[in-house]
């Protein structure tokens, strides 16, 4: 049920519970901040998604610079992590710089999806509190943030998938199928390993 502003304040238990989210969100946002001062963690993958991104801007495709002095397109790593890095780099912003900003706003926006599907599903406050304070603390989860690599985007579109899915279960509208399908596609070209989602719907 939607519910308008004024209806939130009428409400203080609704508004409290809002705002705990949202503190356990910006919680996380801080967290990674303060953990990543000399920026995110490097590999060899994290290497080729910058270099896709700074190619990107520079109008040379999405593309590697060889040790012969060529630029060899890139055919191992999907494309929408630089694409995403390159977009935010359209402000002036250098790629490494880009990918930790990014990391910062992924995992508040994936603490306030994953509790949003709690909630959903059981409309349980207490429970959905709980549930975004372990994928806060969870170690696994959270080191991802802290690392240029694809695990935090594709985060973020999985839950969204989820989200979607579930709205399709409640009004089996055909919208919500094109939005899954969509959805599916974007998952794909952020990390390949979610063409598996298309045989799970």
């Amino acid at each position: 049920m939607k519910c308008s502003a004024r209806e939130i304040l009428k409400k203080p238990g609704r508004l409290i519970f809002i705002v705990v989210l949202l503190g356990i969100a910006l919680a996380g946002a801080w967290s990674v901040r303060i953990n990543t001062p000399l920026g995110l963690g490097m590999d060899p993958d994290s290497g080729l998604y910058i270099m896709g991104a700074r190619n990107l801007l520079a109008g040379n495709g999405y593309s590697k610079f060889s040790g012969t002095d060529e630029f060899r397109l890139i055919t191992i790593e999907p494309p929408l992590y630089s694409l995403t890095l390159a977009a935010v780099g359209l402000t002036g912003m250098d790629a490494v710089r880009a990918a930790r900003l990014l990391n910062i706003i992924l995992i508040g926006l994936d603490l306030l999806l994953f509790a949003g599907l709690i909630y959903y599903e059981t409309r349980n406050k207490a429970l959905t509190i709980l549930a975004e304070l372990l994928f806060l603390f969870s170690t696994p989860l959270f080191v991802r943030y802290t690392w240029a690599l694809t695990e935090p985007l594709f985060t973020t579109f999985l839950l969204g998938c989820f989200i979607i899915y579930y709205r399709f279960l409640c009004t089996r509208g055909g919208l919500w199928v094109a939005a899954l399908g969509f959805g599916t596609s974007i998952l794909y070209l952020t990390r390949y390993a979610g063409i598996y989602l298309a045989a799970v719907w």
